[in-house]
């Protein structure tokens, strides 16, 4: 996979800024943290996929489709658009297939996973079962 998106972005920023040094351990550090920190932030993103599909699409396949449609999402913005606009990463179409298909699965499952997350942790954004 080579060098990730999150420590190419670390790097930029800790060279762009003269006399600065980083080890790589600390660079690998901050690269982490700022991937989970932006996955953590973005999460919140999924819940209006959630709500427009939980209104046409029966459980559990809503909570699937959501996450699956929001992960999708996630990565075409990222790696359609931001990363070859901070040239970060060439567009998909310049760019090694199996990053772009690893990538892809990597963000459906991150999308499936957030939405499934907020099911179990926030029971009362969940639809209401119908009384019996």
């Amino acid at each position: 996979m080579g060098t990730q998106p999150p420590r190419r972005v670390v790097d930029e920023a800790v060279d762009g800024v003269p006399g600065t040094e980083a080890s790589a351990a600390a660079r690998d550090a901050a690269a982490t943290f700022l991937h989970f920190a932006l996955g953590g932030a973005m999460a919140v993103g999924v819940a209006p996929f959630r709500a427009v599909i939980r209104r046409v699409v029966p459980r559990p396949v809503d909570e699937l489709l959501a996450g699956g449609v929001f992960g999708g999402s996630l990565y075409a913005l990222n790696y359609a658009g931001l990363a070859p606009a901070l040239g970060v990463l060439p567009p998909p179409t310049e760019d090694r297939p199996s990053r772009q298909r690893t990538m892809l699965v990597a963000h459906l499952v991150y999308g499936v996973t957030v939405a499934l997350l907020v099911r179990v942790l926030a029971p009362s954004t969940a639809r209401k079962s119908v009384p019996s």
